[in-house]
């Protein structure tokens, strides 16, 4: 074959010379020969002869391409190599087997490394399920849902995400719908915390309440005698009922035991009303 392919180009070759000398030589079946025409047919001639050329060196490049990366068992490259070699290659019956080895053995490559890959993430997504499931996320994640989350969640579609692993995140989330019954009292409890630490930061050094200690200073015959006793209060829901005894000197310049009941706000501890105003 490329003996034919060396032989067609030197005649093509040798040919247009002779018909640059004498054009009726070569085309006999034209009326008016002339050099340009030679030269053009010459020229189309080689230049196919160059292309079916290429076409062949490619085919051998391709081809032992092919061959290097199936010996490395890297079969997705050898696959891309032998893919390009066309049917005119001598060799194209054996390319066309490799072609079909090196897929098989790829394809098998890939069911053995997705049924790894699944294993990693089945393993790696039951460990961050397990960090997941302490009983503190658990009952942070059920008290932060909204009323509408909650319903997207038993529909299958809410739209918050717990962990960047997909499985784990589907996994916790079926562990949230079955601990949907507990969650109200999870809310009420973390009210009450909420609440009890709005009305301890009322109160500081020695229990006393802040806010209702200025506010008897403010009215003391001698406010720099105040001695705080004791400070207890009633949570009556709207408002706290503060009783605080202290001691101070009255207008004699005794020192006298005294009690105030007070109602004061929940959020900040403001003085609403003196209830009760005491000497015990």
């Amino acid at each position: 074959m490329d003996i034919l392919i060396a032989l067609l180009f030197i005649t093509t070759v040798i040919a247009t010379f002779l018909g640059l000398i004498k054009p009726s030589l070569i085309l006999r079946w034209d009326s008016k020969p002339n050099r340009w025409k030679v030269l053009g047919l010459g020229m189309s001639i080689s230049i196919l002869i160059i292309t079916i050329v290429n076409l062949r060196l490619d085919n051998d490049y391709w081809y032992k391409s092919g061959k290097e990366q199936f010996s490395k068992q890297n079969y997705k490259s050898a696959i891309g190599s032998l893919k390009y070699i066309d049917s005119t290659f001598v060799k194209y019956d054996e390319v066309q087997t490799l072609l079909k080895l090196a897929d098989s053995i790829y394809q098998q490559n890939l069911l053995v490394e997705n049924e790894k890959s699944i294993e990693r993430d089945s393993i790696q997504a039951q460990q961050i399920l397990e960090e997941l499931e302490t009983p503190e996320n658990v009952e942070e994640a059920l008290v932060n849902l909204a009323d509408n989350e909650v319903k997207d969640l038993l529909k299958g579609s809410l739209e918050k995400s717990f962990s960047d692993n997909i499985m784990a995140d589907s996994l916790f989330k079926i562990t949230l719908i079955e601990n949907l019954d507990i969650r109200e009292d999870f809310i009420q409890i973390r009210a009450q915390e909420q609440r009890k630490k709005l009305i301890d930061e009322q109160f500081g050094w020695g229990g006393r309440h802040k806010l209702l200690t200025y506010y008897i200073k403010d009215n003391m015959h001698d406010p720099k005698s105040f001695d705080h006793v004791s400070s207890v209060y009633d949570d009556k829901g709207d408002y706290l009922l503060v009783q605080m005894r202290f001691r101070g000197k009255n207008q004699l310049g005794a020192l006298v035991l005294n009690q105030v009941i007070a109602k004061t706000t929940i959020e900040e501890g403001h003085v609403l009303e003196i209830v009760s105003y005491q000497t015990l």
